[in-house]
């Protein structure tokens, strides 16, 4: 490539859909706290500064705001960056080794070192097979060598990667990294309430604290949770109250049942047990899980 088309094609405008970016997470709308602070001023400034390569590895549980952050950065630089899951580069990365045309493979790769910013989702998921880790560790090797920025995220610690090879853990420890943890009630009320307001709905106090505190591990699932109520049962209501809330959320909140009964054939004091779970649906949409002890 040529040295003017390849500031043409940075220059470029792109489509953030193109580029697999969500143009409704960014900075501004994500709520910073303890739990998140260092994480989100890293992020911040690697959106900003294109002059130098860096890295940077988030990690923390699922549904922290980590896929949040990557699309924010996505968002928020001039440069051009793609924003790509684990799962997604396996089956390309898959799909054009498997390919008849040797070329796929070219494409595929060329895709990513067109890049000034490369954001990676959830590399726990990263395929253990050699060829799709060999083609990231190119992909990265090279992206690195331009002085081009990549951004990682995990749900796990990076000596715990085991999908990893050596290399990859090696370059990961080198770099920048910051934990996102569980973030606090008054973060999560704080995040109810914005996504109140994306909806135009008018929600006591009392209902987003009795939410927060259904959800306090997984902001994602907490979120979809508060979705799920706007868009479906709180369009009958006349007004949202907590009593509704309470009742559109127990009626859908899994119940676990335990029965104990003695096995055929083996008398009911013995102390060799056996546990089996069934799973049904009641009249009124609920998962009742049912496990029953055989003693």
């Amino acid at each position: 490539m040529s040295h003017s088309s390849s500031i043409h094609s940075k220059n470029m405008q792109t489509d953030p859909q193109e580029m697999g970016l969500d143009s409704k997470l960014t900075f501004a709308n994500y709520v910073v706290n303890s739990s998140n602070r260092t994480a989100h001023e890293l992020a911040r400034l690697i959106s900003q500064q294109s002059e130098k390569g860096n890295s940077l590895f988030l990690y923390g549980d699922t549904g922290l705001g980590k896929t949040h952050l990557l699309n924010a950065i996505g968002n928020n630089t001039a440069d051009r960056a793609r924003y790509v899951t684990s799962e997604h580069f396996n089956r390309e990365c898959t799909a054009a080794e498997q390919s008849d045309d040797p070329d796929d493979l070219i494409r595929f790769r060329q895709k990513y070192l067109d890049l000034d910013v490369l954001l990676f989702d959830d590399i726990h998921s990263l395929n253990r097979r050699l060829t799709v880790v060999k083609e990231f560790d190119t992909i990265r090797r090279m992206l690195r060598r331009d002085g081009k920025r990549i951004v990682v995220t995990a749900n796990a610690r990076i000596n715990a990667l085991d999908n990893l090879d050596a290399c990859t853990q090696n370059w990961l420890a080198r770099g920048i990294s910051a934990k996102l943890s569980q973030p606090e009630l008054i973060t999560r009320t704080t995040i109810l309430l914005n996504l109140a307001n994306q909806f135009e709905a008018e929600i006591p106090d009392d209902v987003f604290l009795y939410i927060a505190d259904l959800y306090p591990r997984n902001i994602r699932t907490m979120k979809s949770a508060m979705i799920r109520m706007l868009t479906t049962e709180a369009r009958k209501w006349p007004a949202i109250t907590l009593e509704r809330v309470k009742a559109f959320f127990d009626d859908r909140r899994p119940i676990t049942t335990v029965l104990n009964r003695s096995s055929q054939g083996k008398p009911a004091d013995t102390t060799e047990s056996h546990t089996g779970s069934t799973a049904t649906i009641d009249d009124k949409g609920r998962t009742i899980i049912v496990t029953v002890q055989l003693q």
